[in-house]
């Protein structure tokens, strides 16, 4: 996976992976609970991480150029926010994967949702993969990547533009349907 990324990316990648923990778990960082800071980072770190990471490679492997860029501006009102709400209230728009076609083609409505379906589904695999966990050892961390996983491929799989759902949805609702169930399985209802 590394070699589709380059250091200032891979930095740009991380940073806003570490800014997304800290604003979501902000409230539990001045309310002391560290065992829930540690579980919601390492939720929001990987889910985060590899949500953009496969959209990037999904790109990349259909022929296209794809860079994760940060957003400063998006981060640092992030930070502000929490730091102002005392963590009541998260907003954060920390970067996204940004794709380009290589030569004269164009990229069309099939292989958008193909590269916006690819971060939902990493994160509906994160999910069920702790939620196997979570029922195997009963640890608390493993139940919450499973819910902020399905949480995250919930939120991304609105049909809401610039989302990844509404590229998917209006490609094909049945895709968009079978991304959704278990999405809100994990996010809600587990």
């Amino acid at each position: 996976m590394l070699r589709y990324f380059d250091a200032r990316e891979i930095k740009e990648l991380l940073i806003s992976a570490m800014v997304a923990c800290f604003v979501f778990s902000f409230d539990e960082i001045i309310s002391g609970h560290f065992m829930e800071v540690l579980g919601l980072s390492i939720a929001i770190f990987l889910g985060f991480v590899l949500h953009e990471s496969a959209h990037k490679i999904a790109a990349i492997k259909l022929g296209n150029y794809a860079r994760f860029v940060m957003w400063r501006e998006g981060l640092l009102f992030a930070i502000f926010l929490a730091f102002i709400t005392m963590g009541h209230f998260v907003f954060i728009a920390p970067g996204a994967v940004y794709i380009g076609s290589l030569g004269m083609r164009r990229i069309g409505s099939r292989e958008n949702a193909i590269i916006s379906a690819a971060g939902p589904i990493t994160n509906i695999i994160l999910a069920a993969v702790f939620a196997v966990l979570f029922i195997l050892f009963k640890n608390p961390v493993f139940a919450m990547v499973t819910l902020v996983n399905g949480y995250l491929a919930f939120f991304n799989l609105l049909p809401i533009p610039p989302l990844d759902g509404s590229k998917i949805i209006w490609y094909s609702i049945p895709m968009w349907i079978a991304l959704m169930l278990p999405a809100v399985y994990f996010a809600f209802i587990f």
